[in-house]
């Protein structure tokens, strides 16, 4: 390791040595570290989209200088949670190269929406959820039955879960752009959104550049090819919802989501906290833009009566 090396690396853990907890569904006054992982100290890997976020560019190096630095952090982070989430982020990438690929969600709700076939959110039932919350809630189990029968539930729960946010987020990123901001551009001056559908679709109409020859008649063509038939197959629109019926899902930002489906992945041995990361994924869905009809049968109306039960 060079001497540049290693004071990077013993900075990242001073920054890790004053970490404090964080709650993902309250960040009040956490400051994000400019670091690829949080860790809680003589504790366990803290998963979170900000900081696992270059996942999107694939794993952590096993010969990362850090771990000359803190030896543990290898058999903190190298586990089948980290895999798993890491295996997450890597299908909703959307550079070039990764949206050629048949497993890579934006690609597939991309070809979808050219063959004009509808998504499908796979949804909860409302009262079997309720249900399963009352009786852990108030009932101590009396057989092995009893968890044979909300176990596998709660799993399939968790997993189609994972599958809508990975959905949303595709949309987010067609409708918004990689960055969920259509005036960003890359290094090259490219407009990001439009250079997400160039290499998705191939077509040469698509403008890149401002600059470019004809790019407001361009643009238009891109519009109305394929941005505005988009949204409508989407169901959605660009912009603030006005009724705060949630018709405006996109907008809203994905970090927190991407948190929760990190939580699956780190406690999927647990049911128990999956059921608790389950209710907090309902709860974020309807309190941020109110988007509960991605998780549950009912939508947001279903998820106001469960959250007002006490």
């Amino acid at each position: 390791m060079t001497k540049e090396q290693r004071i990077l690396a013993e900075e990242a853990l001073s920054r890790f040595t004053s970490i404090m907890n964080y709650n993902p569904s309250n960040p009040t006054g956490y400051k994000t570290p400019q670091t690829l992982l949080e860790i809680k100290r003589g504790d366990k890997t803290v998963f979170n989209h900000s900081i696992l976020v270059e996942m999107r560019n694939g794993k952590i190096e096993t010969k990362h200088p850090l771990f000359e630095i803190l030896h543990n952090v290898k058999d903190i982070l190298l586990t089948e949670a980290y895999d798993t989430f890491s295996e997450f982020m890597s299908k909703l990438k959307t550079d070039t190269m990764s949206v050629q690929n048949s497993n890579n969600v934006v690609r597939r709700v991309f070809m979808n929406f050219m063959k004009r076939q509808p998504q499908h959110w796979k949804l909860i039932d409302p009262d079997e959820y309720l249900r399963c919350i009352q009786q852990f809630s108030y009932q101590k189990p009396q057989s092995g039955a009893y968890e044979d029968y909300w176990v596998p539930r709660i799993m399939d729960w968790a997993a189609n879960a994972k599958d809508n946010v990975a959905q949303l987020a595709a949309n987010s990123y067609l409708t918004s752009g990689p960055s969920l901001d259509p005036r960003a551009t890359n290094s090259k001056g490219e407009l990001t959104l439009n250079r997400l559908w160039f290499d998705l679709s191939g077509d040469k109409k698509i403008p890149l550049k401002k600059d470019e020859e004809y790019f407001v008649a361009k643009e238009k063509y891109f519009n109305k090819t394929y941005w505005n038939p988009f949204t409508s197959y989407i169901g959605t629109n660009f912009g603030d919802s006005e009724d705060g019926s949630g018709a405006y899902e996109t907008d809203s930002p994905l970090d927190g989501l991407f948190n929760v489906v990190a939580e699956f992945d780190k406690n999927y041995s647990d049911f128990k906290k999956m059921l608790v990361t389950l209710d907090r994924l309902k709860n974020s869905c309807h309190g941020r833009g109110g988007f509960g009809h991605i998780f549950m049968r009912g939508g947001n109306e279903a998820c106001s009566r469960i959250s007002n039960f006490k």
